[in-house]
């Protein structure tokens, strides 16, 4: 009654009638690239779902110019998952030798195909986002009536982080921020942001540090 479950399957099949096949020329010191005819199918899924709802607030105001204030928050909980596809038991991604030294590399059987075949690395996305609606009612007081009128303080203001729970580290997003209102009933405003929560090192590169426990830290 008061909650919306929305799951949902993605699915994916590409058909080709040709893969590929790369191995190490120790002679040539290179790397070959064969051709092997032959129909193949690359396919791939990703489960979803989503649960939102709707919280109303309002405070009225018997006096002044000022009749009421009405928030609305519509909070929404959202998961995504897809496996590794590079996964050996797909048998869509192989390995190959890429030097004299022995270094290996992986490469996708599809990868010369028009649409590239199935993705590599494992997908599990939980995400959360809040998004609020504020207005207010104006009154104006005549001899013979009493007039209200709405208007939008805030159309749209919105914030979305999510959590990979496919990642060792560095498993949350950026939070991001955006708005829109309109001024004077004629000027559209819109806002945006987004904000990291892990810090950087000297040379700007993210690291497994939250920007909170560092805080914390050096108090």
């Amino acid at each position: 009654k008061h909650f919306t479950l929305s799951p949902s399957l993605t699915y994916n099949e590409d058909w080709y009638l040709s893969t590929i096949e790369k191995k190490y020329d120790a002679t040539n010191d290179s790397v070959i690239t064969d051709t092997i005819q032959g129909f193949r199918a690359g396919r791939d899924f990703l489960v979803a779902a989503s649960l939102n709802t709707r919280i109303y607030g309002m405070v009225q105001m018997k006096k002044g110019k000022i009749a009421a204030f009405r928030h609305v928050m519509s909070p929404t909980l959202s998961y995504g998952y897809r496996p590794d596809f590079s996964d050996p038991s797909f048998n869509y991604y192989k390995e190959y030798q890429t030097d004299a030294q022995g270094n290996v590399a992986k490469y996708s059987i599809f990868e010369t195909g028009i649409y590239g075949g199935p993705p590599s690395g494992k997908y599990g996305i939980i995400g959360f986002n809040l998004d609020n609606n504020l207005e207010m009612k104006t009154r104006t007081v005549t001899d013979s009536s009493v007039n209200l009128k709405k208007i939008k303080l805030f159309e749209s203001l919105s914030a979305g982080v999510s959590y990979n729970t496919a990642l060792d580290s560095l498993q949350w997003s950026n939070i991001n921020v955006n708005g829109r209102t309109i001024l004077f009933e004629r000027v559209n405003v819109n806002l945006s942001g987004s904000f990291d929560p892990y810090i950087s090192n000297s040379e700007g590169i993210r690291i497994n540090t939250s920007e909170l426990s560092e805080n914390n830290r050096l108090a």
